[in-house]
């Protein structure tokens, strides 16, 4: 027997059965059998030159591959004389490629996660093994069908699938999903404010993470507390108040665990609070000439080390000049006037002592009698110019004559 093309592959191939014949007078039939199906064309037997010679048209399948097919010479009584068999070579490309995942494939961050490419046939053997990871070629193999790696997170989730190649072809496998898991990871705290929080601002903290089940639940905590503050992503400060200074973290968690973000600190700035004035003698009722010591405090303010203060005399809507620790100030204007009593640099700890005089009525009284003395003396040294310059002019006159 003989094939068309000698190298048998999938689809249709020509056989033909031949044998010498020298008897004319007895006529022999020749036969191709073997396979089953309808996968036959029909049988065309000739005789020619002594020569019957048999040609059928098979559809071969790589199912065929290792077969027999027999060439059987009969009598026209159906005895068989004799018949020559031939074992079938089918060439064919990998048939059922699939990928295998050991442990399986949902696995813990840090397991070893083993992909093998298994085939159920192909002829000859593979040569190359593929493997891609989302459609992206990872790695070329020759008769090696197995990598394995300790899986990490992200990086080694995904969709993979191999590609198995012989000579004749290739196939690929289906895609396989590997899904790695892990607990929550670079919890993060990010804030959203105008720069400085001052008090009555809005204030919005969000917490991100990045987990595998998804992030199932965040909780913020307030130090040095141990109560959760409040559950969710978003902890809002609509108008931040004194009492919401302080550090803040988050805490994420999904089935396999929980990790908190670092400390994030609000430093909320205000206003002085509970200002309080006093007055501090040693000997009541005050008196006319008595040395009078006030004493302006607070309880707390935010910052505390950048405090000025500003007093202010009832019923007046003029202030005098801030304490600082800079020159006192002068009261009045013009010529300068017997000095104020000794005023401290502002108070550490939000207390300043300054003190006053009950002479301050007779200061005003003297400062204005200064401005009007002043004020007559540019008036009499402006007549007194005047009237030497009306000399200068009657002398000039006089001597001309």
């Amino acid at each position: 027997m003989d094939t068309s093309p000698k190298d048998i592959r999938e689809g249709w191939t020509r056989v033909t059965c031949s044998v010498s014949h020298h008897c004319p007078e007895e006529p022999l039939i020749l036969t191709i059998h073997g396979l089953e199906g309808t996968r036959f064309s029909s049988q065309k037997m000739a005789i020619s030159n002594r020569v019957i010679r048999t040609v059928v048209d098979l559809e071969m399948s790589w199912e065929d591959h290792g077969k027999s097919l027999i060439c059987s010479l009969r009598r026209w009584n159906g005895l068989e004389i004799s018949r020559s068999t031939m074992q079938l070579e089918v060439k064919y490309a990998p048939k059922d490629v699939q990928v295998i995942a050991s442990p399986g494939t949902t696995v813990r961050e840090g397991e070893t996660l083993s992909l093998e490419c298994r085939i159920k046939s192909g002829n000859p053997e593979v040569s190359e093994y593929l493997w891609y990871k989302n459609d992206q070629l990872m790695y070329k193999q020759p008769k090696c069908n197995r990598i394995e790696f300790e899986t990490k997170g992200d990086r080694h989730s995904g969709a993979y699938r191999c590609e198995a190649k012989n000579s004749v072809g290739s196939k690929k496998s289906e895609v396989l999903s590997i899904d790695v898991q892990y607990p929550p990871k670079e919890v993060i705290v990010k804030w959203r404010s105008r720069g400085v929080i001052t008090e009555g601002d809005r204030v919005e903290l969000r917490c991100s993470s990045k987990g595998n089940p998804p992030i199932s639940r965040y909780e913020w905590y307030k130090l040095p507390q141990t109560d959760v503050f409040r559950n969710s992503d978003w902890l809002h400060f609509n108008a931040i108040q004194l009492e919401n200074a302080g550090a803040y973290y988050c805490v994420a968690n999904n089935s396999l665990g929980q990790s908190e973000s670092s400390p994030v600190t609000l430093d909320v700035l205000y206003a002085p609070k509970d200002v309080q004035l006093a007055i501090e003698n040693n000997k009541l009722p005050i008196k006319e000439t008595d040395t009078v010591r006030l004493n302006c405090s607070f309880r707390q303010s935010n910052p505390s080390n950048d405090i000025w203060y500003k007093w202010y005399k009832a019923h007046s809507k003029d202030a005098s000049a801030p304490a600082t620790s800079g020159p006192k100030p002068t009261a009045g204007s013009g010529a300068p006037v017997p000095p104020l009593p000794s005023s401290p640099a502002p108070c550490d700890g939000g207390t300043l002592w300054e003190e006053f005089s009950f002479f301050s009525e007779l200061l005003d009284h003297f400062v204005k009698t200064q401005n009007q003395f002043i004020q007559l003396t540019r008036k009499f040294q402006k007549a007194l110019l005047q009237k030497r310059q009306k000399t200068r002019v009657a002398r000039s006159k006089i001597k001309k004559q």
